[in-house]
């Protein structure tokens, strides 16, 4: 009889454990497409966001959206982005706190809107490398003063 001895047992055991729980705990973002732009969003908990990382070398423009007080992630934002002809090239609604995408080089309009807040940035995009935005917004939305 070939019988396994209790080390050998217990270090298979522990092997296909760290295995079946790598498997488990790793994050799967889904690439998305819009309008022939591929992209992927997300990066809510600390797991989403390693696995964001781990796709940033994939995307060529990087957004983030957090708040202006405390810096924290924010998530829920519409984007839009346009090239400059006014042709809408990617729409994303409820994204982030992370948005990452490949785009064509050239110039883009890219408009987030967080509870009816809205903001612009214009980007270039060039032939390589990547190109970063961060759109801040106030923890509250401005009170309107004086009636």
């Amino acid at each position: 009889m070939n019988q396994m001895k209790p080390f050998s047992a217990l270090a298979a055991a522990a092997l296909a454990c760290s295995a079946f729980c790598t498997a488990v705990s790793a994050q799967e973002i889904a690439q998305q497409s819009s309008n022939g732009v591929n992209y992927v969003t997300g990066g809510v908990g600390s797991e989403e966001r390693q696995a964001m990382q781990e796709v940033s070398p994939q995307y060529n423009v990087k957004l983030t959206f957090a708040d202006k007080g405390t810096g924290e992630y924010r998530s829920g934002a519409d984007v839009e982005v346009r090239d400059m002809r006014g042709n809408v090239r990617l729409q994303a609604n409820d994204a982030g706190p992370l948005l990452y995408a490949q785009l064509p080089p050239g110039r883009y309009r890219v408009t987030a809107n967080v509870d009816g807040r809205q903001q612009l940035r214009t980007i270039t995009v060039g032939n390589g490398g990547s190109r970063s935005a961060a759109f801040y917004w106030d923890t509250e939305p401005p009170t309107s003063m004086g009636r």
